[in-house]
């Protein structure tokens, strides 16, 4: 479905730049940078459980080692759940240990 140049759209980065940038104003958004889509879309994959291989296909990286040292963000959203989360084991961990050390006292 490419054209035989392989562009998709015609136009240099810079412009793409200048009317991503003018699509923000215009919708009201926080300033942020295209580029900054390919990282958070790893973020998020990556904090879905996406293996490493399936992230770096769909990014275009060769090797894990971009993956790893500059994609791997953590996502608030995520972040809060997966904390949560993690409390959650501990204190029903220690809850089970309080219920099976009861018995053990009776």
């Amino acid at each position: 479905m490419l054209t035989k140049t392989g562009l998709i759209i015609n136009l240099t980065p810079d412009a793409l730049t200048r009317r991503f940038q003018r699509a923000l104003i215009e919708l009201k958004m926080p300033p942020y940078r295209f580029h900054d889509l390919r990282h958070y879309s790893a973020s998020i994959m990556h904090a879905m459980g996406v293996p490493d291989q399936y992230i770096m296909k769909r990014g275009g990286w060769s090797n894990d080692r971009v993956l790893k040292d500059i994609y791997r963000g953590t996502v608030a959203d995520y972040e809060e759940k997966f904390v949560c989360m993690t409390n959650a084991y501990f204190e029903n961990m220690h809850h089970k240990l309080q219920h099976r050390n009861e018995k053990t006292a009776d």
